[in-house]
């Protein structure tokens, strides 16, 4: 049996420990981390991404470790189809997989010895599932009267029974009576009870009990208020970057993204701020797409003096004085003197830069990195790219074309891509590549992939990348094991650049990356498997781009300040 096991800093000795016993017993494990010691990790993405592996991954089973286990099994169970169970003893070990079904063991490192830990770990992995061995008593009337001394008015019971009390109705109207709100959570209630009460202790949590609370989406540092707010909750930036001594009104430039769908430009002050926003659909035709890069910097500009420079984000191959684009596949350029048509028509300065790089720099000066002196940024959208800047210095190379991480070869032999090889490691570890793992997938077996197609029009081709995120979060497995996989080929992407440049922080943006924690968890726990000397040299950290789509109109922007 596969098991999947994360912990906390306090449970690194006993996981290294029960990841040794497991496999001396013929089962294979993967270890989600942490692998040693880091002052600022922190452990809930250890354990989150444990739970999102059972989940997506049938037939397998998650242990989990922290101080206690308390706060573990809490965490795990906010995760769609995960049933976390924690163990104090022989008994609850056995009864959490034979009455409960669990299929998250949750231990304390600080509560036994290793090898009392590990026999736990044993009898939760050896004992069945039995329907027949289900709880049948409820609790006595001597239980209700306690509840009614211990508690205050105001408090609220969740009852997390295998069964309904037998007088539930009778029981919640006596604590009503004294002011204690009561919910039954019915059949298997301990799983959702668990969640519910988590929920309840920041709100938002659904009236209706009858079937499990959705799991959090939680942004980084914020509670979930109401639905609405979990769905777009997104972490509040604070006032941060290298230059921000510089008054917000100054140092006006003009930054422009050329995608493959629309142009964006604005207005963007010496503090990253955008003062100006405009957004022009992408032409088909050459002559159509430099008449609307001219006209997105006009109306952009519109009404704003004092902007000194532009600077542009185009995909493609620019050429190393930044001013030739040489070739792009979105926009079917080759040798297009970008710098000279924006120039000519402007009159004022200005620099051209790959849109990765772009991103890359914008979120070193005012976003993920701004904290780091040596970065990797790495764009998961349509394409796989990214940009590395070091010391203050966006590195390009010596002919403008560094940086292009999604066309290193992979797989020797591998998938056929677009730039003419095979094997890039953009055919595995790209938005693309994400979609059609999802799309062959649920063609392969619709019946695991119900929520996943219900979000389209009913087939696989209909599946587009947004309904991936959508069916994850409601705990589809086919977009589970999606995220799964496309973190294992980007963790694995992460690990080979680190070999080479050692960065300090790898920022993940792009439009997959919007996806948080689905993906950010099996990335991070594949890189820190991957990488060479692991245990031996320090990890970089993982983090989510903060700038979002902004991040290329913001860095080109800031990119023109710097000829």
């Amino acid at each position: 049996m596969l098991i999947h096991i994360g912990s906390d800093h306090a449970g690194l000795e006993l996981k290294d420990h029960l990841v040794g016993h497991l496999r001396a017993l013929g089962h294979s494990t993967f270890d989600h981390g942490p692998f040693h010691y880091q002052p600022d990790d922190d452990y809930p993405p250890y354990i989150l991404q444990t739970a999102v592996a059972v989940a997506a991954g049938p037939g397998s089973l998650g242990i989990v470790i922290g101080g206690s286990g308390n706060g573990e099994a809490i965490a795990a169970n906010k995760v769609a189809g995960i049933r976390a169970a924690l163990a104090w003893n022989e008994d609850t070990a056995r009864l959490a997989r034979q009455h409960n079904d669990a299929n998250v063991l949750s231990l304390g490192a600080r509560m036994h010895s290793l090898d009392y830990s590990a026999a736990l770990a044993t009898l939760f992995v050896d004992t069945p599932f039995s329907e027949d061995s289900r709880h049948i008593r409820g609790p006595t009337q001597d239980t209700v009267d306690e509840l009614g001394e211990l508690l205050e008015p105001g408090d609220i019971v969740v009852d997390g029974g295998n069964s309904r009390w037998t007088d539930d109705e009778r029981h919640g109207a006596e604590l009503a009576a004294k002011g204690i709100g009561f919910v039954d959570c019915g059949v298997s209630g301990g799983v959702w009870g668990l969640r519910y009460g988590y929920a309840l202790m920041y709100g938002g949590a659904d009236e209706s009990i009858a079937q499990p609370v959705r799991p959090l989406r939680l942004a980084p540092g914020r509670l979930p208020a109401d639905e609405d707010d979990r769905r777009t909750a997104q972490p509040v930036r604070r006032p941060r970057g290298r230059d921000q001594g510089r008054r917000l009104m100054s140092d006006l430039t003009i930054g422009v993204d050329i995608g493959g769908t629309k142009i964006a430009a604005g207005v963007v002050d010496g503090g990253g701020t955008i003062l100006s926003r405009v957004r022009i659909p992408t032409p088909r035709d050459e002559a159509g797409i430099a008449r609307a890069i001219t006209d997105a910097v006009d109306r952009a500009g519109e009404g704003w003096d004092g902007v000194s420079a532009i600077g542009v984000g185009a995909a493609g191959y620019v050429d190393e004085t930044r001013s030739v684009v040489r070739s792009s596949p979105n926009l079917d350029w080759h040798d297009e003197p970008l710098k000279d048509l924006v120039q000519r028509h402007s009159g004022l300065p200005v620099v051209v830069e790959n849109d990765a790089n772009a991103a890359a720099w914008g979120e070193y000066v005012h976003g993920a990195a701004a904290d780091h002196t040596v970065m990797v940024m790495v764009t998961v959208g349509t394409g796989l790219g990214g940009g590395i800047v070091a010391h203050d210095r966006l590195w390009r190379g010596r002919f403008g074309i560094g940086g292009e991480i999604g066309h290193y070869r992979a797989v020797p032999e591998g998938l056929a891509c677009h730039c003419g090889r095979s094997g890039c490691m953009e055919q595995y570890a790209s938005g693309s590549a994400h979609t059609r793992r999802a799309r062959e997938a649920a063609a392969e077996a619709p019946q695991r992939a119900q929520i996943l197609l219900s979000l389209g029009d009913g087939t696989a081709a209909g599946v587009q990348g947004p309904h991936i995120e959508e069916a994850a979060l409601r705990g589809d497995p086919v977009a589970l094991e999606a995220f799964s996989s496309t973190g294992r080929w980007l963790g694995q992407a992460l690990a080979d650049l680190a070999a080479v440049l050692d960065p300090g922080v790898f920022v993940l943006g792009g439009g997959v990356s919007a996806a948080g924690d689905l993906l950010l968890g099996p990335t991070e726990a594949a890189y820190r498997q991957a990488l060479s000397g692991a245990g031996d040299r320090p990890y970089a950290k993982v983090l989510l781009a903060e700038l979002g789509p902004d991040a290329g109109l913001v860095g080109a922007a800031d990119l023109a300040r710097r000829p």
